[in-house]
């Protein structure tokens, strides 16, 4: 999928303007992308460089320095049998694109951008939020889908019962929340099972 870019802006790391976007589909690779648009290999991968060209994630979002108007893409290989049009309408836009640093997660990347984990997957839901590759290019959208987050909490093993998973209520109960709440604003967790070291957004209520 193809769409502009509401404002001409550089992904860090190089100085070409990105003017529009392409989201990877199943079997995309540089050539399969550069052919599809009619440009060079070396346009894509000079402009997304973070890119292992043989082997792009589905819905990764690929900087184009140029404004592409919509057209039928050639469809990859068995993955799909007819071509993928590209909607001239537009995707959600992003307020700012962020290249991963090591270690970043969904939740680390939010609070840099006062976002919450879960806005970070909405607009990028090709991420492993736990797992972030380094120089990943990221989509800050621009406004949270969810109450912002009042606290940040790391979980521990304390949290929980001696020997049982820290859960979503575990986190809720010393901020007189819903597990429901928990989860709303940490959509990447497992509520039964939330590995230690993890951050959670503690979420805004009326009665605070």
């Amino acid at each position: 999928t193809t769409v502009a870019s509401p404002s001409s802006s550089s992904v860090t790391g190089t100085t070409v303007p990105c003017l529009s976007w392409y989201y990877s589909v199943y079997g995309d690779t540089c050539d399969r992308i550069a052919g599809n648009l009619g440009v060079s290999r070396d346009v894509i991968y000079n402009s997304n460089t973070f890119l292992n060209c043989d082997d792009i994630w589905v819905n990764t979002p690929i900087c184009l320095p140029f404004l592409q108007p919509s057209r039928t893409l050639i469809a990859p290989p068995a993955a799909t049998t007819v071509a993928t049009t590209v909607p001239s309408s537009p995707s959600p836009t992003c307020r700012s694109i962020i290249i991963s640093a090591p270690g970043q997660t969904c939740d680390s990347i939010a609070r840099d951008t006062r976002l919450v984990g879960s806005d970070i997957l909405d607009a990028n839901p090709f991420l492993n939020c736990n797992n972030i590759w380094p120089g990943t290019q990221i989509c800050a959208p621009p406004t949270s889908n969810v109450p912002g987050c009042k606290h940040w909490v790391v979980v521990n093993s304390s949290m929980a019962a001696p020997g049982h998973s820290v859960t979503c209520s575990d986190v809720a109960r010393p901020w007189v929340l819903d597990p429901t709440d928990i989860y709303n604003s940490n959509t990447f967790v497992n509520c039964d099972d939330i590995w230690p070291g993890t951050q959670i957004c503690i979420p805004w209520k009326t009665y605070y």
